[in-house]
């Protein structure tokens, strides 16, 4: 009976834990506000694959509870590749785009922070093509994806709009042109994703790019 107290006591003081690093009132990731006069691309990819989006998936026992992930290695489990086609406001397809993101080494989850560092490839064809960058904060999807879970549903953030993409010099968010007409190119940019609830097997956003030539 004491060793089931103590086993309920550990258990209780771990989910306490969680939900103090989770809902950290103190914490508060800078997020990339709107871009005036930045192009809009939006995106609706069924290529994704890796680290499940989800609150559990985040915090790394999605595979304990549905199974291995599309990447079950130790070394690339927190990693997530991506291909998309990006469509202007028109809905007209316009650029052919790669992304690579990774849980950031530096994340200190004591302080409630998620974040992942991502990198893109960005083609225009006949044109073009850039290279981007930028910390990223997850943290609102977990807030959201426990919330969920926490009231009996999944554990999956069900707003419209997650704003991905950090601010600050610290964020290293960043525009480098590599060739064609962009060769030159600098600039910033931000992603957003969109209503991740709605399909889990496709992911919508929408890219914010201000490049300069």
């Amino acid at each position: 009976m004491r060793k089931l107290i103590v086993l309920l006591g550990l258990l209780g003081g771990g989910f306490t834990g969680l939900l103090l690093v989770v809902f950290n009132p103190l914490v508060d990731d800078s997020l990339q506000r709107e871009i005036v006069g930045a192009g809009v691309y939006r995106y609706a990819s069924s290529d994704v694959y890796g680290m499940h989006s989800t609150a559990d998936g985040l915090l790394n026992i999605a595979r304990l509870l549905r199974g291995p992930a599309d990447f079950d290695e130790a070394a690339i489990r927190n990693t997530v590749a991506a291909v998309m086609v990006l469509r202007d406001s028109s809905d007209a397809p316009v650029a052919f785009a790669t992304r690579l993101s990774a849980s950031e080494r530096n994340s200190n989850l004591l302080f409630g922070e998620f974040r992942a560092r991502s990198y893109w490839n960005v083609f225009w064809p006949n044109q073009g093509s850039v290279y981007m960058q930028s910390l990223e904060s997850r943290r609102e999807l977990l807030h959201d994806g426990m919330s969920s879970f926490l009231v009996g549903g999944e554990p999956q953030a069900g707003g419209e709009r997650y704003m991905l993409t950090m601010a600050g010099e610290g964020a290293g968010n960043r525009i480098v042109g590599i060739s064609g007409l962009y060769s030159s190119a600098t600039g910033h940019y931000s992603e957003v994703l969109l209503n991740p609830i709605n399909d889990p097997d496709i992911q919508r956003g929408e890219l914010q790019l201000s490049i300069k030539r």
